[in-house]
């Protein structure tokens, strides 16, 4: 199994559409399963502790074991321990997780994978890990494919980590939502993170409010002179300029990330994606955008410094450094329950300090603590 340029040109663009709809996974599975020639895929969010999947899309599977799986399987999945000593970004096989010996002697092998045309083999792409959830990309073998359909699968997911990654990032910045959706519903971000759509030249075709907003104010960004966008950090523009000539020439410009310096107090982390609407049946922007013409997806995500942020909440309130914690980890996305496992303290002392901060910031909801860190 070789996958052709062109093969990769479309799985590619199939990811990008994903990045704007999450419900467009299935295409991208099924393009797995089919240039792998027949490697069963999945790619689910799970919790390591409990093996449990709480979300995913799969391609190969019969039904059937798909829900037992999460019926049972799941919990004496022998592979999922192993997740836990491996990093974001990379490619394990089945037999690093767990040997060949162990699988067999599991019941997970032998009521589960041996029924299903006896899986003994396969790969993993540990794409996010966050505290123990983590979402993979993973593909199941057969014993009759041996080791050497696994190794391909290996090359072929190693291929396209850079672009599942910046999708699935895409993903969880519009909280799953396209991108119509997200303009229709306005949704009320954890931060403040600012969308543009650009053609090859730079031209603006699209920018959510608060990309708009930042446009106006001109301190990080702002459209030139010869109508292009332009950033005001002048290295962080040297990245985008490089994104604007690659995708001119070659046609496709891989996914970047790099930072913007902007002040004492916050930066901003950008983001690039191409989206290639020749290459996909149906555009990835719904009815927002009429043109099929290629497209560059531009981000700004807003990032408080650390120090900054703390010094800035001590001045508001009298927090105690308990209170800041908990408060700071709340905005990055963290449950109580998950704030006391990182502090190895009671559900109960977090909850206290939680509604000592809001008592103290003069917030009554959640909602209004997230707005008010936002505007720090």
């Amino acid at each position: 199994m070789t996958i052709k340029t062109k093969e990769l040109a479309e799985l590619t663009a199939q990811i990008s559409a994903a990045a704007l709809d999450t419900s467009k996974w299935k295409n991208v599975l099924k393009s797995l399963h089919i240039y792998s020639e027949g490697v069963k895929a999945q790619l689910s969010c799970r919790d390591i502790k409990t093996g449990k999947s709480t979300g995913a899309y799969a391609h190969g599977f019969d039904p059937h074991w798909v829900d037992l799986f999460h019926q049972h399987f799941h919990s004496i999945n022998p592979w999922t321990p192993g997740y836990d000593l491996i990093s974001e970004g990379a490619v394990t096989s089945s037999q690093s997780l767990c040997s060949h010996q162990q699988l067999i002697n599991s019941e997970f092998y032998n009521d589960w994978l041996k029924p299903q045309e006896d899986i003994l083999y396969g790969a993993s792409l540990l794409l996010i890990k966050e505290g123990h959830r983590m979402i993979t990309l993973s593909g199941n073998v057969r014993k009759i494919d041996g080791d050497t359909k696994e190794q391909e699968w290996m090359s072929l997911i190693g291929l396209i980590a850079p672009h599942m990654r910046q999708a699935l990032e895409i993903n969880k910045m519009l909280d799953s939502y396209s991108l119509e959706q997200y303009v229709a519903r306005n949704i009320q971000e954890k931060q403040p993170t600012a969308i543009f759509i650009l053609s090859y030249s730079g031209k603006l075709t699209y920018s959510n409010t608060y990309g708009s907003a930042l446009l106006e104010e001109a301190d990080v960004i702002k459209i030139n002179s010869t109508s292009s966008l332009q950033l005001i950090n002048q290295t962080a523009d040297k990245h985008l300029a490089k994104t604007f000539y690659l995708s001119a020439k070659n046609g496709h410009a891989p996914p970047s990330s790099f930072p913007i310096a902007v002040n004492n107090y916050y930066d901003f982390d950008a983001h690039t994606l191409n989206i290639d609407s020749h290459r996909l049946t149906t555009s990835p922007y719904g009815s927002l955008l009429t043109s099929d013409q290629p497209t560059i997806i531009l981000t700004l995500y807003k990032v408080l410094k650390a120090d900054a942020k703390l010094s800035q909440l001590a001045n508001i309130e009298k927090l105690t450094d308990a209170e800041k914690a908990v408060v700071l980890l709340f905005h990055k996305g963290d449950s109580l329950r998950d704030i006391a496992q990182k502090r190895s303290t009671s559900i109960h002392t977090v909850r206290c300090q939680f509604k000592s901060s809001m008592a103290k910031l003069k917030v009554s909801c959640q909602a209004q603590l997230i707005r008010l860190l936002n505007e720090i």
